[in-house]
């Protein structure tokens, strides 16, 4: 199935061809360009009397889709009007018009924004009315990704607009009983919501966290397997694919029911709790009992433990609760979401500090015991 986007951005002098051009590429996107006009024109129904063509709300319900650039005012249009709006000022009208029903047909609003420090553009309020934001610098860097992305989103909105809104339906999983009864709850306080609010929760507090949904990098770190391995994809695909997670954008989310992972380590080993024995012995059991080739996932340079249960959100490698430090800022989680860990390499020596500004205060002292272990090393080495 094709999938329509409409494409809104102030760039011009054709420098737009290139994104359309890539995200045209599989033939599974067609993209349409606007430039941004007068904000009257694009959200008034009638103009004396007559209806108004360039009504945006209107013209949207033959798009799947809209592609918005944050910033729609550095460039005036080819009739020479500079826009005096942002992006996010057209979503949020998109947005408003959905939930009073002026607008019946929700669609996925995503962001391409030239800003590199998008937390000083859009507060949490301005950042949740889109559906994805990705910077302009990361577009062309990812353009299967980006594509991957809108297709998903597109069909699943396609999804959500029906009437059916069960759990057992958007999960395609017949045991909801396994998942956390305060996710039902809350799940159940929304699912009348607008398409766009129930998307955005699902994407944000339950694919991108990690929670009764597993990625593939805490699956590895829970069997203590390689996902360099010679028969990991063998493995993942083939012995765990009945515990793979099938519902709504499972085509962009590869994630496993952990409970599901948990019955079957049970079922096949149930002499050894998982949760208490090391990734060497893990892979060992998993390779004997199915004849494959795993390889034991193995620690950090700075881990104590290989008994690893999480993964360290910068590198992905994974980690022990133990070794790891968690993240500051999330004491608002909701309770099906687990913590998310940086690990004593990143926390001693910082890759990518956008992704976690600080420890958790509970972690502090532990993090200056280790720095301060850290630099008698450094002493010593230099004598």
């Amino acid at each position: 199935m094709q999938y329509k986007y409409l494409y809104i951005d102030d760039v011009k002098d054709g420098n737009e061809i290139g994104v359309i051009n890539a995200l045209q590429k599989d033939g599974h996107l067609e993209v349409d360009f606007m430039q941004p006009m007068e904000w009257d024109l694009m959200f008034t129904k009638e103009i004396d009397g007559t209806p108004n063509v360039d009504y945006l709300p209107k013209n949207l319900e033959g798009y799947n889709g809209l592609i918005l650039d944050l910033r729609l005012y550095d460039n005036a249009n080819n009739k020479g009007y500079t826009a005096t709006y942002r992006g996010s000022t057209v979503a949020q009208e998109i947005r408003t018009l959905v939930k009073e029903k002026e607008i019946n047909h929700d669609i996925p609003i995503v962001l391409i924004t030239a800003n590199e420090n998008v937390d000083t553009s859009l507060d949490e309020t301005g950042k949740d009315l889109f559906d994805n934001i990705v910077k302009r610098s990361d577009v062309g860097n990812a353009y299967t990704t980006f594509r991957s992305k809108l297709i998903s989103l597109a069909a699943g909105y396609i999804f959500f607009n029906n009437e059916q809104k069960s759990l057992e339906y958007i999960f395609s999983y017949d045991k909801v009983s396994n998942i956390d009864f305060r996710f039902i709850q809350y799940f159940n306080d929304i699912k009348d919501q607008p398409t766009h609010v129930i998307s955005r929760f699902l994407t944000k507090n339950v694919f991108e966290k990690p929670s009764f949904l597993i990625d593939e990098y805490y699956l590895s770190a829970r069997l203590g397997i390689s996902m360099q391995s010679e028969d990991w994809i063998n493995f993942k695909n083939n012995f765990l694919n009945d515990y793979k997670y099938k519902g709504v954008f499972s085509d962009f989310y590869d994630r496993w029911w952990m409970v599901e992972i948990e019955n079957w380590w049970d079922e096949n080993f149930k002499d050894c709790y998982l949760r208490s024995i090391t990734s060497l012995d893990r892979a060992k059991l998993i390779s004997e009992l199915f004849a494959l080739k795993l390889s034991p996932l193995e620690k950090t340079p700075r881990s104590t433990s290989n008994k690893f249960w999480t993964v360290c959100k910068v590198t992905k490698r994974a980690i022990d609760n133990v070794d790891g430090f968690i993240i500051a800022n999330q004491d608002d989680n909701f309770p099906w979401q687990e913590k998310e860990y940086i690990s004593r390499d990143e926390a001693l020596r910082p890759t990518n500090k956008t992704l976690w500004k600080d420890v958790a205060i509970i972690d502090k002292e532990k993090l200056e015991k280790l720095k301060a272990v850290l630099e008698r090393e450094e002493q010593r080495e230099k004598r």
